[in-house]
């Protein structure tokens, strides 16, 4: 992660390694985290070269290669991280997309612990308390709401718009079926809808009477 010098003459590089400082553990961000979510974190950790903060590709799919879990579980650790002030996204393109050397889509990482660019580092997670979740500016999915005077469906049938009076709405004419046995009379069919007879209708029945 870091460069050191060799303690052989002052000169040279150690071998990369990833170092976790105990007042970072002693946080309670870290204590709150579970042990996939550790290990993410470790993983993040292990691309960072020093230089490189805010172009850490990982999805969860390749997190849960490295970690040994499946893909929801990885996206439940970063997730975790994020919401915890570990890191932050910096080009937010779906947990889900694989990262691979000719495509490189996935979400890219800056861990808050080390500077970014020119910026000071920013350490949400020494501030993380209980209930805190730095994850609250990410942007919804935007939905899709029907107008207020649209029709609401309910099973197969449509329901008119709450404005409707009674001059906006459809008089049913059911047919006047005439019975065999009464000549003269008209007779509604049995499974009719029941409604309000309308004028026309009115002047059928009394001319069949």
């Amino acid at each position: 992660m870091g460069k050191l010098k060799s303690g052989k003459g002052g000169g040279g590089a150690a071998e990369r390694h990833i170092r976790l400082h105990f007042w970072v553990m002693n946080t309670d961000a870290w204590k709150a985290l579970s042990p996939d979510s550790r290990a993410a974190l470790l993983e993040l950790y292990r691309l960072f070269n020093g230089s490189n903060n805010g172009a850490l590709f990982m999805s969860c799919r390749t997190l849960g290669r490295a970690i040994n879990c499946d893909r929801m579980t990885a996206n439940r650790a970063l997730w975790a991280l994020e919401s915890h002030g570990f890191i932050r996204a910096k080009d937010r393109s779906g947990y889900d997309y694989k990262a691979v050397e000719a495509d490189r889509r996935a979400t890219t990482w800056v861990l808050t612990e080390f500077p970014h660019g020119t910026a000071l580092p920013t350490k949400e997670f020494a501030r993380w308390k209980a209930g805190d979740d730095f994850r609250a500016n990410v942007p919804k999915r935007k939905t899709r709401s029907l107008p207020s005077d649209s029709l609401s469906l309910q099973g197969d049938g449509a329901s008119l718009p709450s404005d409707s009076g009674p001059e906006n709405r459809p008089v049913c004419h059911s047919p006047v079926t005439v019975a065999d046995e009464k000549p003269g009379k008209a007779s509604l069919p049995s499974d009719s809808t029941s409604y309000q007879a309308s004028a026309p209708r009115r002047a059928i029945l009394a001319e069949a009477a």
